[in-house]
């Protein structure tokens, strides 16, 4: 008994702990609560870009916070396209090698080779 028991607790316990410190975020009012995701485009009104104030909802230093990159897509999907979002960070985006090598660019090339009659895009969400 003792030992399900012992299970149990070792289940909930990170979800409490995880619970307390959203509370605790929420309660000191740390990070921008309200922020989309995702953003009309300034340049192309019928396209959708990553908002790249997202991470302030979770970082409020500006030195902290990390700029995505400006890849859009549009608000409606056709109905010849595959829409992927990869959601990371750092290594998602190429690190250390650049916006070239990022997953998107080479997950896009490589379907494109598989899918050549499709409409390919593809974004980062950090």
């Amino acid at each position: 008994m003792k030992k399900v028991i012992y299970y149990i607790i070792l289940l909930i316990l990170p979800f409490l702990f995880f619970l307390l410190i959203e509370g605790i975020l929420i309660f000191f009012n740390l990070g921008e609560q309200k922020v989309d995701v995702f953003i009309e485009d300034e340049l192309n009104s019928s396209h959708l870009i990553l908002n790249p104030e997202i991470a302030k909802r979770y970082f409020q230093s500006e030195l902290i916070t990390v700029k995505g990159e400006r890849d859009s897509f549009l608000k409606r999907k056709d109905d010849n396209s595959i829409r992927i979002v990869i959601q990371g960070a750092s290594s998602v985006q190429g690190f250390p090698y650049g916006n070239s090598i990022s997953a998107p660019r080479l997950l896009k090339a490589n379907l494109k080779e598989l899918y050549p009659d499709k409409i390919l895009r593809l974004s980062i969400w950090e």
